[in-house]
């Protein structure tokens, strides 16, 4: 600086002015996650940064730290460069509610029945079970479940933000002799009325044997590998072609449930005439 007086003399001074810029940062923008979810924030154009609020970062420090927030989040963050004037920044990210299920329903049946499903929760916008083969309906809350063997089945439920969660549920089928009905009587005398000895049953896919004894032991009638509920292989009381006595005969069978299971009964029957 040079100054000079009304009289024209002149003096000179010396200062030093040390000058600082504003450090300039580049944030990326905001986002939207669900809760559970992760989201990689990123800044750029300086030497070191600070986020906060900084919980629920995996680094604070970083230029591209994870953010696993719980709820919507504002954070804020502080640029450094050298001596430069810090620059200030924010991010939104929203977070979306999951949404959470539960199933209910009967865990074991017999085979041949169906059991009632049941998905309930929060937040829930649609439902989509699998698998979905032996359910009445994929994508309602209340499917029947009519499964032939044992079946873990997977609802999942997702939110309108396509938030997601899921639950199982296993329906364990089994093979019992209630699926099965022969009768302890018949009369074969040939007025269409309970003329044939047959057996009944549901979710069963095939009799493996069906045979009939005399007293004595001797086999009287003999099918295998039959359907079940079949007229076509009924006995209708006759050995050789000839009408057999009033009497009681003793039967065996074998059958397949559906789920792959081998039931084997045993019982007797009376001929009436």
């Amino acid at each position: 600086v040079i100054g000079t007086d009304i009289n024209g003399c002149q003096d000179t001074a010396t200062s030093v002015v040390d000058l600082k810029t504003h450090v300039v940062s580049i944030v990326g923008i905001g986002g939207e996650i669900c809760q559970g979810e992760t989201f990689t924030l990123n800044v750029s154009g300086a030497r070191t940064y600070i986020w906060s609020p900084s919980a629920s970062l995996d680094d604070y420090t970083s230029a591209n730290p994870i953010a696993s927030p719980w709820e919507t989040t504002k954070y804020r963050v502080v640029a450094y460069e050298g001596s430069c004037i810090p620059d200030t920044s924010h991010v939104d990210l929203t977070v979306h509610p999951k949404p959470t299920v539960t199933v209910r329903g009967e865990n074991t049946i017999v085979a041949g029945t169906s059991a009632d499903l049941l998905a309930s929760g929060t937040h829930i916008a649609r439902f989509l079970w699998s698998p979905s083969a032996t359910l009445s309906c994929e994508t309602c809350s209340n499917p029947i479940a009519s499964p032939f063997k044992t079946t873990t089945y997977t609802v999942k439920v997702f939110s309108r933000y396509e938030c997601v969660d899921s639950a199982n549920v296993t329906i364990k089928v089994m093979c019992d002799e209630s699926q099965l009905f022969v009768p302890n009587t018949f009369t074969p005398n040939g007025d269409g009325v309970n003329d044939i000895f047959m057996v009944r049953g549901t979710g069963i896919t095939t009799l493996k044997s069906f045979r009939v004894y005399n007293r004595w032991g001797q086999v009287m009638y003999e099918r295998t590998d039959v359907s079940v509920n079949d007229k076509t292989y009924g006995w209708d009381g006759n050995f050789n072609g000839a009408q057999l006595p009033p009497d009681v005969y003793v039967w065996t069978v074998e059958a397949y449930c559906e789920n792959g299971d081998l039931l084997k009964l045993k019982g007797d029957v009376t001929i009436i005439r």
